[in-house]
């Protein structure tokens, strides 16, 4: 409880204090209400700043780049015709060849042995006809000899039979002259038999001295195939052996291919192949350049592949348009594939693309319309890539964004900038 005696004095500053303390509240609520209230700030519309340039028709040719593969239509692979060991390897990768230029050779002591004993086998085979013929031409003069002394041999017989009949043989006499008889007619069956069988033991020989001919003719050509030539002129792919290896006959020794049958395999983007479909006429126009070991090479449009490449994209073959040009296989290469100029197409750089489908024209009130584009190909000026463009709903002289715009803002109100220039 409150003293109600406590001190006069204290009482009188605790009174001075509360009317101090309301007198400043009533003058600090005066000047709140006579401060005048600040004008609300105007709302400024922040508009996108964005490139902008002017859509013309263009002279450029699109195209695209891509790495294509140097290769031979054929590639010949020449394997050993024998077994042995590797005397000389003559050429190397890359080289140059003509037809009938030694290659490698291969050691022919082996081969030469073999092509002695198959001359032998066969001169022997070719001795045994030759006998048989001559055995087969006497049986057939001894056969009627045989014949002629058998009737002689029987009329004996007969003879001693009557003379026995008479007493004027003896009995001994009688089976010596059957005996004689017997003899002469088994030389006549044997000289019969061998007369008989000749067609057979003639075919017999005539086999074997094919057989012999044939391995010989066969070791003749091995010992020739030692040294291996080029079958036509072109150029060393690969050689697979090394001197002093050891081979076996269908080794694997070399291959080669027609360095003027080279060409280049490109694959096509589906939309440049869908383009070459609907206008054949195009395709005999599209090109190709490349470079390889600083040497700039042209090639024209061959034909397409009856394939495609492994993510299923079609394959164009190029030849090189200057002859006699050397270019290795397997090799690839930079490539620059280029069509003909296409009409009411457009040239824009590739900032101006979105999504690879659409660009943003700009209307006459600053809001960008989305308008949906197909890719023909691509171009190249000074080092600076455009995308070949069409889209028939399109019309010359439209303007449209070059920025790169990063959500699909159709619609949205944009501040230009100053016009890059019209497409080239």
């Amino acid at each position: 409880m409150i003293n109600d005696t406590a001190n006069p004095t204290t009482k009188r500053k605790v009174m001075i204090t509360a009317i101090t303390a309301a007198i400043l509240f009533v003058i600090i609520l005066i000047l709140k209400t006579a401060k005048p209230e600040t004008p609300a700030a105007e709302t400024v519309e922040k508009l996108t700043l964005v490139s902008t340039g002017e859509l013309t028709f263009t002279t450029m040719r699109p195209g695209f780049k891509t790495i294509g593969t140097l290769t031979a239509p054929a590639v010949t692979e020449i394997t050993s015709q024998v077994q042995g060991t590797i005397k000389e390897v003559l050429i190397e990768n890359g080289e140059k060849v003509i037809k009938g230029q030694p290659l490698i050779l291969i050691d022919d002591v082996e081969q030469a042995r073999l092509f002695s004993q198959a001359k032998a086998q066969y001169a022997q085979a070719n001795a045994a006809l030759i006998k048989a013929e001559a055995q087969h031409s006497t049986d057939l003069k001894l056969l009627q000899k045989d014949k002629e002394l058998s009737q002689l041999a029987r009329k004996s017989l007969e003879r001693y039979k009557n003379l026995q009949k008479r007493n004027l043989a003896t009995e001994a006499q009688v089976d010596q002259a059957n005996e004689t008889l017997q003899r002469q007619e088994s030389s006549q069956l044997q000289r019969q038999l061998a007369v008989d069988t000749w067609s057979a033991q003639q075919a017999e020989l005539e086999a074997n001295l094919e057989s012999a001919k044939a391995q010989f003719e066969q070791a003749e050509e091995d010992l020739a195939s030692t040294e291996v030539t080029a079958p036509f002129s072109g150029r060393v792919h690969l050689v697979s052996v090394a001197n002093a290896g050891r081979i076996s006959k269908g080794s694997p020794l070399i291959s080669l291919y027609d360095d003027q049958s080279v060409v280049l395999e490109a694959s096509l983007p589906p939309t440049t192949m869908s383009l070459l479909m609907q206008h054949k006429e195009l395709q005999k126009e599209m090109t190709a350049s490349g470079s390889l070991w600083g040497q700039d090479i042209g090639f024209r449009f061959k034909s397409l592949a009856q394939r495609s490449n492994a993510q299923g994209n079609p394959v164009a073959l190029f030849e090189p348009l200057q002859e006699f040009q050397t270019l290795a296989v397997n090799r690839g290469i930079e490539a620059t594939i280029t069509l003909p100029v296409q009409t009411n197409t457009y040239a824009i750089p590739v900032t101006a693309l979105h999504d690879h489908a659409y660009i943003y024209l700009l209307k006459d009130d600053q809001t960008l319309d989305r308008v949906d584009v197909s890719i023909v190909g691509e171009a190249y000026q000074s080092d600076e890539r455009f995308y070949i463009i069409s889209a028939p709903s399109i019309k010359p002289g439209s303007a449209y964004v070059t920025s790169q715009m990063l959500s699909d803002i159709n619609g949205l109100k944009v501040q230009p900038a100053q016009t890059q220039g019209q497409t080239l």
